[in-house]
């Protein structure tokens, strides 16, 4: 029974019967919380929401499982997709490209420090925005520290962009106060090296939570979290510096003259309105 209702899958890019844009998304919200209604047992039928979002996706509506999640959160806060959007805008203006998907994974790591949409579940409308909007706060201040210390400064050249993210948890747990010259360093380090040697071109989601459990609980820093790059990777860029917590100044002045060799850095600036 439960296949037969995805058997007219072109359906799903049928404006006529689905409607566009918000309405589409309220329709598609509609249609995933019948599956999730705790009365009906789908165990045997493989209806669960990855089973839905592959069937959906077979039908040739490419959907995300971001796309699912913010659907989701449009049911209570119908604007969060014009929000969003709109941030994305100002950041396109200033030489970027990034996505819906990119930007509600900042706002889940702010919220509940993991990289899996389905912790989103259950956050009120109120506690999106107040995330979404840290989220963008933490963003501008890493694209900014990526942009002045490596020169990463627009979209061709801005490579491990997933790496963001988990700079947007480090710098929400520290209450978004300004960093330190080492502390600051050591986290574009980590973010140019991650992004280097391919961190996140796998299991994205994998890696981003393996990343964000190195910053957690009360030992969680970044000395641990370039400790497990180190251990992924079996060395880093940077190898004359075999302990970057006790060189201080010199761990900021080497490193940063090795990556200018390769990088000349520019001034580009995004402010957080």
């Amino acid at each position: 029974m439960v296949n037969n209702a995805f058997d007219g899958r072109e359906h799903f890019n049928d404006t006529n019967k689905l409607g566009s844009g918000k309405e589409m998304v309220e329709r598609l919200t509609n249609l995933i919380a019948i599956f999730e209604r705790k009365e009906l047992d789908f165990s045997k039928n493989r209806a669960d929401g990855d089973d839905i979002f592959n069937r959906v996706n077979s039908g040739g509506t490419k959907l995300s499982k971001g796309d699912l999640a913010l659907a989701k959160i449009c049911a209570d806060w119908p604007d969060a997709r014009d929000t969003m959007k709109e941030k994305i805008k100002k950041w396109n203006g200033a030489g970027y490209s990034f996505n819906l998907d990119w930007l509600l994974r900042s706002v889940n790591t702010v919220l509940t420090g993991e990289a899996k949409f389905q912790y989103l579940d259950g956050k009120s409308a109120e506690e999106i925005q107040t995330g979404l909007d840290q989220a963008t706060k933490h963003i501008d201040t890493c694209l900014n520290l990526i942009s002045g210390r490596l020169g990463l400064d627009h979209d061709r050249v801005f490579f491990g962009r997933f790496g963001v993210p988990v700079m947007v948890r480090y710098l929400e747990q520290r209450g978004g106060g300004a960093l330190g010259a080492v502390e600051r360093d050591k986290l574009v380090f980590w973010f140019a090296q991650a992004g280097m040697w391919g961190r996140f071109s796998g299991s994205t989601e994998s890696f981003i939570d393996q990343d964000l459990a190195m910053l957690e609980g009360p030992d969680g820093s970044l000395d641990k979290l370039l400790d497990q790059l180190r251990l992924w990777h079996g060395g880093l860029f940077a190898s004359t510096l075999t302990s970057p917590k006790s060189h201080g100044s010199a761990w900021n002045t080497s490193w940063s003259t090795n990556w200018s060799t390769y990088w000349s850095p520019h001034t580009t600036r995004i402010s957080s309105p």
